[in-house]
C-alpha cells in the first residue's frame, strides 16, 4: 500500500513566492528518508498563492518517522510564508 499525504497551502499576501523555496527544501529533505516514494508540488494556476504539496509514502509509520527528523529551520521558514495552517487529507493510492 502507498499512503499519499496531501497538503494544501495559502501564501501569506506578500510572500507569494515563498512557500515554493520552502517546499522545493521540503521536498529535497523528504526524499531522503526511509520509505519516501517521491513529492510533488503543485502550483495554482487560476488562484496565484495557492499550493498543492503531495507525499508518496510506503505507509504511515514512515512517514511519521521522516516527519519528526525533518529540519525544523525548513518548516518554521515554511509555516512563515502561509496565510493560515495547511489544511491535510490522506489518501490510499490505488493503482
Amino acid at each position: 500500500m502507498t499512503l499519499t499525504r496531501s497538503y494544501s497551502l495559502l501564501a501569506a499576501p506578500g510572500k507569494e513566492a515563498q512557500p515554493e523555496e520552502a517546499l522545493g527544501a521540503l521536498a529535497g529533505a523528504l526524499g531522503k528518508a526511509d520509505g519516501c516514494k517521491g513529492t510533488q508540488i503543485l502550483r495554482n494556476l487560476d488562484q496565484p498563492g495557492h499550493y498543492r504539496f503531495m507525499e508518496n509514502w510506503a505507509g504511515e509509520a514512515s512517514r511519521t518517522a521522516a516527519g519528526r527528523g525533518v529540519d525544523k529551520a525548513i518548516m518554521d521558514r515554511l509555516m512563515s510564508a502561509l496565510a493560515e495552517p495547511p489544511g491535510t487529507e490522506n489518501y490510499d493510492v490505488m493503482d
